[in-house]
C-alpha cells in the first residue's frame, strides 16, 4: 500500500511563480512531508538557510533535481559532465538528500553514435560510486520523451536507462516520469520485470493535448491523456516503496493563492489516484 508520507513536493512544480521559501511553507501547510527542490535554488536560497527553512517546515528533501542540462561527447565535455554530477552528490548530502535525478544530456554533434554515448554515461555514472557510497546518496537516471533526445536527454527508453543503471553500479537506479513515458506501449511491461530495487522515485503528472511549451506545459494530475492508475498498480505489484513526486511544470504565471489551490488539487489527486 501507498501512504502519503510518499508523496513530495517537487519544486518545478511551484518554482515559475513562488520563491523556494513559500513553496516551503505552502508545502508545510497542506499536509506534505517531503520536498525536492533544483540544485540552483539551493545555491541561491543559500545551504544554511535552506537547511533552516526545511527543517523548520518539517520537511524532508529526497531528491535534488538538476537546474542545467550537461552534455557527453567529448573528454572535456565528459569531465564537465562528472564534475557536476560529483557537486550535486556533494549538496545532496549537505540538505540530507536521499538522491540526485539525473539527465543524459543531448546530442553535440552530427553524426553521433547512440552506442558511444552510451559508453561515456556508464563511465561518469561508474565514476560516483565511491562518492555515493561515502554520502549516502543515489543517482536516478531518468528518461525523458523522445521529443527532447537532441537537447536534453539521448536516453528515452525506461529499458535503456535500467541498463544503463545495472552497468554503472549498484548506485544508480532510475526516475520514472509518467509525462516523458506514457507513449511506450511495453512500458508497463518493462515495469513489471525490472530488477528489484533499480526504481526508485517517480514522478507524477498528466499530458497536454495543445503546448505552447512541450516541456512545461504540463496537466493537472487526472485531466489528462494518461493512464496513472495503471502507473500505480504496476509499481504496487513490484512492491514499490520510494518517491511519489508530484512534478507539474507550468510555464504559466500564478498568484500565490492559485499554487496553494493547484498543489492542494495536485495532491488530492495523487492521492485518490494511488488508493484506487
Amino acid at each position: 500500500m501507498y501512504s502519503q508520507s510518499q508523496i513530495s513536493l517537487n519544486t518545478a512544480t511551484t518554482r515559475n511563480s513562488i520563491s523556494l521559501g513559500d513553496a516551503a511553507e505552502l508545502a508545510n501547510s497542506i499536509g506534505f512531508r517531503c520536498i525536492s527542490p533544483a540544485f540552483t535554488e539551493i545555491e541561491t536560497y543559500g545551504l544554511k538557510a535552506s537547511r533552516r527553512l526545511f527543517s523548520s517546515n518539517n520537511l524532508k528533501v529526497i531528491e535534488l533535481n538538476p537546474s542545467k542540462i550537461f552534455n557527453l561527447g567529448s573528454k572535456s565535455l565528459d569531465r564537465r559532465y562528472l564534475e557536476n554530477l560529483k557537486r550535486s552528490i556533494e549538496l545532496a548530502a549537505e540538505i540530507g538528500a536521499l538522491k540526485v535525478i539525473v539527465i543524459a544530456g543531448g546530442v553535440t554533434k552530427a553524426p553521433t553514435l547512440y552506442n558511444d554515448l552510451f559508453a561515456r554515461l556508464v563511465d561518469v555514472l561508474a565514476a560516483c560510486e565511491v562518492d555515493c557510497t561515502v554520502s549516502g546518496v543515489q543517482l536516478c537516471l531518468e528518461p525523458l520523451h523522445p521529443v527532447f533526445a537532441s537537447d536534453r536527454s539521448f536516453i528515452c527508453d525506461v529499458s535503456e536507462a535500467l541498463k544503463a543503471s545495472i552497468e554503472s553500479g549498484p548506485h544508480v537506479g532510475i526516475t520514472i516520469d509518467t509525462y516523458h513515458t506514457w507513449w511506450d506501449a511495453d512500458l508497463f511491461k518493462k515495469i513489471a520485470n525490472s530488477p528489484k530495487n533499480k526504481i526508485r522515485s517517480f514522478h507524477i503528472n498528466d499530458w497536454c493535448r495543445r503546448s505552447g511549451d512541450r516541456l512545461k506545459d504540463r496537466e493537472m494530475v487526472g485531466d489528462g491523456i494518461i493512464d496513472l492508475p495503471s502507473y500505480f498498480n504496476t509499481l504496487k505489484n513490484i512492491d514499490f516503496l520510494d518517491s511519489i513526486e508530484i512534478e507539474i511544470m507550468s510555464s504559466k504565471q500564478m498568484t500565490f493563492a492559485e499554487v496553494n489551490s493547484f498543489v492542494q488539487t495536485a495532491r488530492n489527486r495523487t492521492l485518490a489516484t494511488i488508493s484506487v
